[in-house]
């Protein structure tokens, strides 16, 4: 929607998403909990952070990909 909005191709978008996960990226490689990150419009426009889904009792946080 945000690179529509632009009237951006996949670059910008690229560029957009990578701004968005950012903080993540360098968060996750320490995390051996979190089985997903969840990006909605929210974290798009910038209200919030994007959702880390933690691993459930029994569940492995290597079998998520």
């Amino acid at each position: 929607m945000k690179a529509v909005e632009l009237k951006t191709g996949a670059r910008a978008l690229r560029a957009i998403m990578e701004n968005i996960m950012l903080e993540v990226m360098y968060e996750l490689p320490q995390r051996e909990d979190v089985v997903e990150v969840v990006i909605d419009s929210g974290v798009v426009a910038g209200k919030r952070r994007p959702i880390l889904r933690k691993a459930g009792k029994g569940e492995s946080t290597q079998d998520a990909a």
